[in-house]
């Protein structure tokens, strides 16, 4: 795109330069005809002729003057585009300039930001494994204090059919609330049992979400390392290339400096000009190319961070599930503490009847 338009300066000020020649031959012919011609007259002064020289000569002037303006004219002309020119490369050059800082301003950012929402949703993770971690000690606790009631009923029981000669008559008044007892203690045996199966498969369970998670924990670091490593090598040929665009800059200024001092030579500057421009469209289309390679791995750190909410997506789906079956199970313990707090009261007035029949018994 920017061939054209120097190689229209550039034949602009071969024009002026190739008028200036011709006027300046055409000048010169002009004042050797003329002073010919004067002499001519002065020595045909006696002749009748020296009416229509005058005319000659005043014609070859205005002709003569014509020509100037119109050399003037085109040299003013190609001055004018040859300063559209310059202006048009510094603006590119400040848009280049921008479009670098640009870039090294805003992609460090957007690594940092993706590496932050990767460590908080790790340290989430973390929080909620120890928050089940607590829960499933508590429910131990509760289940080893389940066991050592239902020890005790068992004692119990035991002693009643060691001691049954004694009692046979007050069991036999009671033998239906004893059977309630059991029945009881076979729906608690029973609830305990189906606890404990529950409990084994919820340790399972978060033995497999803490190995799911850690893979893609490990995957999501791998994946933050590589996009690190690609924007690195991004920027060491960002650096490279702008390095390459100071030193183009700095030979155009000095082609520039050599244009002012030197304008009789204009036809080696013309070929240094159109070797300048062939390396200025090798360096736009690096330029081109590393401007691809940018918008790619955009688009693949766009993909990323797609991949990284489909995550949390489904680690908040995997929350809520684990959530409804610890609120169900704690119902499930709030029933079996309710019954094992009946069959307490229960045994305590039967441990009370006993004691009082034994006191009798002891009378």
């Amino acid at each position: 795109m920017s061939r054209p338009k120097y190689d229209y300066v550039f034949k602009e000020e071969k024009k002026l330069w190739i008028t200036e020649q011709v006027g300046a031959e055409s000048n010169k012919d002009t004042w050797l005809s003329t002073s010919s011609d004067l002499q001519d007259a002065n020595v045909a002064h006696e002749d009748s002729k020296t009416l229509t020289l005058k005319e000659e000569t005043a014609a070859l002037l205005l002709e003569v003057t014509k020509l100037i303006k119109r050399l003037e004219a085109d040299r003013m002309e190609a001055e004018k585009a040859l300063e559209r020119e310059r202006q048009r490369r510094k603006k590119l050059g400040m848009e280049i300039d921008s479009m670098s800082l640009w870039r090294l301003q805003h992609f460090p950012a957007a690594v940092q930001k993706e590496y932050e929402t990767c460590t908080r949703d790790s340290l989430e993770l973390q929080w909620h494994l120890d928050c089940k971690s607590r829960q499933l000690r508590q429910v131990q606790n509760q289940i080893f204090k389940i066991e050592a009631v239902s020890r005790r009923i068992q004692e119990d029981v035991d002693f009643m059919k060691k001691h049954s000669p004694l009692l046979e008559e007050k069991l036999n008044l009671e033998g239906e609330a004893v059977k309630d007892v059991l029945l009881a203690y076979e729906k608690a045996s029973k609830i305990y049992c189906d606890v404990h199966s529950e409990l084994m498969k919820i340790q399972k369970t978060m033995k497999r979400i803490d190995e799911e998670a850690k893979k893609k924990l490990k995957s999501m670091y791998e994946k933050i390392k590589c996009a690190e490593l690609l924007l690195g090598q991004y920027k060491n040929e960002l650096k490279h290339s702008e390095f390459i665009w100071t030193e183009y800059c700095m030979k155009l200024k000095e082609t520039e400096e050599k244009i002012i001092k030197d304008e009789k030579h204009l036809e080696e500057l013309v070929k240094q000009k159109a070797e300048i421009q062939e390396d200025a469209k090798c360096w736009n289309s690096k330029v081109e190319d590393l401007n691809n390679k940018v918008t790619v791995q955009a688009d693949e750190s766009v993909k990323r961070l797609d991949d990284c909410s489909d995550l949390v997506k489904a680690m908040e789906e995997l929350k809520s599930t684990r959530e409804i079956d610890l609120q169900n199970r704690k119902r499930k313990l709030l029933k079996i503490n309710e019954a094992l707090d009946i069959l307490k009261c229960e045994n305590e007035g039967l441990q009370g009847e006993n004691e009082e029949f034994l006191q009798k018994l002891e009378n």
